[in-house]
């Protein structure tokens, strides 16, 4: 039996940083399998020389005739047996190889969320185009794992999938990171935003906050993961709105931040903040739990059932409470000590990578 392990769907943000902690663990476990990445992967050039590479281009028609001719031919010249997606839609159904895929798509069934409200136009059509082709590779699948009840329930219905053909697995946090004591030497609370600038990640509505933020005299940080220009330019119809200079003041722009940076931007901040419309199983929860930093998440189902009380919450478009939630931290109102023990507790839930690859073993080979 040989695996071909599907990393194509995966180009940037907290799924790549699973995806290459995951590809340093199974090369060097003794497994028969092939690697399928993007040619937009992040951490091609950690695949070692000796695993077996196939390469997908992302290009739009390109990769219709990869997935829909190319690969077929790869997987049986390869004699590849299962495919195991880490993320993603999946493959085309290929006859005699049995096809398992995590789904960490929440856009997929979350039609009541804020999120479809607030997006432009076209980009709700594109949305909705892409996940009608994504649901209909899902429910071809052999089977599906998911990381969280939430997303299961919620899947099984939406792709009229049976539930019996599903399991679900948390993920595996990070090895990169640490518990880090080091402390601020200043008084501005930092806060964590290590994501990407879709609208979903509603980062735009920090930036509708700046003016309360300002009068109310909170001395704060948004500790960013993107480039100044991308920020402006991604956002500027809302930065034209308030007074420019109060993104330069509270905004600190880090730019992209690679695994071997993780460590040092969580020694650098006192909260992580997701006020996203929409989340899987997200990498800041794991790593705020190891780093040892209190959360700040947007009141949604998802987020309660991951983080209990390790976190705050916020319906991040409320921007009175947005800001009131922002000053608990700022004013020392909260139990910290408390929220981290549940990070502690949270965190020891989670499956080691050698737990999480037997479940996937488990299912695969049944």
């Amino acid at each position: 039996m040989k695996v071909l392990i599907d990393f194509s769907p995966i180009k940037t943000g907290g799924g790549a940083q699973l995806a290459l902690n995951f590809l340093n663990y199974i090369q060097k476990i003794d497994m028969n399998f092939c690697i399928l990445v993007s040619d937009k992967f992040p951490y091609i050039d950690r695949v070692a020389s000796n695993t077996e590479l196939i390469v997908s281009p992302s290009n739009y028609a390109r990769r219709i005739f990869f997935e829909n001719v190319t690969i077929k031919n790869e997987v049986e010249s390869r004699g590849v047996t299962h495919i195991y997606t880490f993320f993603g839609p999946g493959l085309p159904v290929i006859k005699g190889v049995k096809q398992v895929v995590s789904v960490a798509y929440p856009i997929i069934c979350n039609d009541e969320s804020p999120y479809w409200k607030y997006i432009p136009k076209f980009e709700y059509l594109k949305k909705k185009a892409i996940n009608y082709f994504r649901k209909k590779r899902l429910s071809r699948a052999d089977f599906l794992l998911f990381e969280t009840e939430v997303m299961q329930k919620r899947c099984v219905s939406v792709l009229n999938y049976d539930i019996d053909k599903t399991k679900v697995i948390p993920p595996s946090p990070t090895g990169f990171l640490k518990e880090t004591n080091k402390k601020n030497n200043n008084n501005i609370t930092r806060f964590l935003l290590l994501t990407g600038l879709d609208y979903h990640k509603n980062i735009w509505r920090l930036v509708q906050v700046l003016p309360l933020i300002y009068r109310n005299g909170l001395d704060v940080k948004f500790v960013i993961s993107c480039e100044r220009d991308d920020f402006y330019n991604k956002y500027n119809a809302h930065i034209r709105s308030i007074e420019t200079h109060l993104v330069d003041k509270y905004f600190d722009f880090r730019g992209k931040v690679s695994s071997d940076q993780i460590q040092s931007i969580y020694d650098d901040v006192d909260v992580m903040l997701n006020i996203s419309d929409l989340e899987s199983f997200s990498n800041n929860y794991m790593e705020s739990w190891r780093a040892r930093k209190p959360i700040l998440a947007s009141d949604t189902d998802f987020s309660r059932y991951i983080c209990d009380g390790s976190a705050i919450y916020v319906n991040p478009h409320d921007l009175d409470e947005l800001c009131d939630k922002i000053s608990m931290f700022v004013d020392s109102k909260l139990d910290i000590e408390s929220m981290l023990v549940v990070g502690d507790q949270r965190l020891a839930f989670l499956p080691t990578l050698d737990e999480r690859l037997r479940f996937i073993r488990e299912v695969m080979f049944s």
